[in-house]
């Protein structure tokens, strides 16, 4: 297979990214571990200096490795983590990272020559066991020039990166080059926040699994009425409209068009499975969400309190089923934890 070798401006060294075909290769699914952060040399790679030239990766999903994708792709947050390459002894595959300076998350799903020879031996970056992860960035259909150009803009040559990140940390969607203009990502751009791009003004939020809407339970303005899932009001109604009201470090609050009440957690339980209820706002993590962009335009909603994300309970497609917090879900986005601001 042919290496395509490249300079990186400052740093002087090649990359290079291998997508290999790596046949009754024996892939070690890594088991839950606390979250570390070390420093690594941080490149990345994209469409023209992969090898060969495309999207293919060494670890797809269908293959039977722990991976989430078939090619190179995702969008950065938790559940869609985008694809980076490495020695899989230096990290399993599968492995996520969540690297702050480009606030989002990357999974371990493809081979990298260079990163390789870091971790094994003498590399050209130095080694053995120098740790070197290499981030997709995309750049189909873009300026090849421009796309090689960004990656050694956003090359970071020691910089810190969390193994095994916990879900809720900061992220920006934004594409690390978008091929429509030829334009690189800018780290500063970012204001902070899970938020992100999500949507102002009240909204509907439909559950990707039933197709039914979040609602406050036979149009009630009182504290402590249930929030379940109910048929969508084509024409709107007020019970099922809901606006997320920024707060500070990407939380806000879920507020109810009808009653002005927030959604919260029943008690401020932090235990699996604890019932949603609407309250009068008081200022307490309990009724403090962050939403997380999936894949597909829908969303999660994590919340600060306890961690665990806004879900349908038991996956139920039945009307007048009450929301619960359920531990957040990764991988393919939907389900009964993904909501449509429509």
């Amino acid at each position: 297979m042919r290496l395509i070798k490249r300079p990186l401006g400052a740093l002087g060294i090649g990359l290079c990214c291998v997508a290999l075909a790596l046949m009754g290769l024996a892939a070690s699914a890594g088991t839950a571990r606390a979250s570390t952060t070390r420093n690594f040399l941080v490149t990345l790679y994209g469409w023209p200096d992969n090898s060969p030239p495309g999207d293919a990766i060494a670890y797809p999903e269908d293959q039977g490795y722990p991976t989430i994708h078939n090619v190179a792709s995702g969008t950065g947050t938790y559940s869609d983590p985008i694809t980076y390459a490495t020695d899989q002894a230096e990290l399993p595959v599968g492995t996520i990272v969540y690297y702050s300076y480009l606030h989002r998350y990357f999974i371990m799903e493809d081979d990298c020559t260079e990163c390789d020879e870091d971790w094994t031996g003498q590399g050209p970056d130095g080694g053995p066991n120098l740790y070197h992860i290499d981030l997709w960035i995309n750049g189909q259909n873009g300026n090849s020039n421009d796309v090689i150009n960004c990656e050694d803009d956003l090359t970071q040559n020691s910089a810190p990166v969390i193994i095994n990140p916990p879900s809720n940390e900061p992220v920006d969607t934004t594409p690390l080059f978008n091929s429509s203009g030829n334009k690189c990502y800018n780290p500063s751009s970012f204001t902070g926040g899970g938020g992100g791009s999500y949507p102002s003004g009240y909204h509907q939020l439909v559950a990707n699994s039933s197709g039914l809407c979040v609602d406050v339970d036979d149009n009630s303005t009182a504290n402590s009425a249930v929030i379940d899932q109910w048929t969508c009001k084509t024409s709107g109604q007020a019970n099922q409209e809901w606006q997320w009201n920024p707060v500070s470090g990407g939380y806000g609050e879920l507020q109810n068009e009808n009653s002005g009440k927030d959604l919260v957690v029943l008690s401020a339980s932090t235990a699996e499975g604890a019932k949603i209820i609407q309250y009068t706002q008081n200022g307490t993590t309990n009724g403090l969400w962050k939403p997380i962009a999936l894949s597909n335009g829908s969303w999660q909603f994590q919340n600060d309190n306890s961690g665990l994300c806004l879900d349908v309970a038991g996956n139920s497609g039945s009307t007048g089923v009450q929301l619960d917090q359920w531990p957040c879900k990764s991988g393919a986005a939907g389900g009964n934890q993904a909501f449509a601001a429509s």
